[in-house]
């Protein structure tokens, strides 16, 4: 085993346009401002034999079709196996949606 580990990690800025419909209030509503900003973070690890990477954002939900889909690009672009990505959302209520979800269509152009 490498005794070596290798870490790079990133931020993304995926705060939504003002207006976009907020899901997961129980009510319809839109952002009206920003308090805070939303991220997007990834942290990858390499020991030389293995590379994993967590992925965390700021949504309310990662539907499963959409993990899959963003696995396959991480593949794709870094060479990394889908069952080496770990891909989790916040569950912040204020967000945009990217999955139809609690009676709010998702907002596809969000993705």
């Amino acid at each position: 085993m490498s005794e070596t580990l290798q870490a790079g990690a990133a931020t993304s800025n995926i705060t939504p346009w003002l207006g976009v419909t907020i899901p997961g209030a129980v009510r319809t509503r839109s952002a009206q401002d920003v308090d805070d900003e939303l991220m997007a973070k990834s942290l990858v690890l390499d020991n030389g034999q293995a590379r994993i990477a967590f992925v965390t954002c700021d949504l309310i939900a990662i539907p499963q079709n959409i993990a899959d889909a963003v696995k396959a690009r991480i593949q794709e672009r870094c060479g990394i196996p889908p069952e080496h990505v770990m891909i989790n959302a916040t569950h912040t209520h204020t967000a945009a949606g990217i999955a139809d979800l609690l009676g709010t269509d998702g907002c596809p152009d969000y993705i």
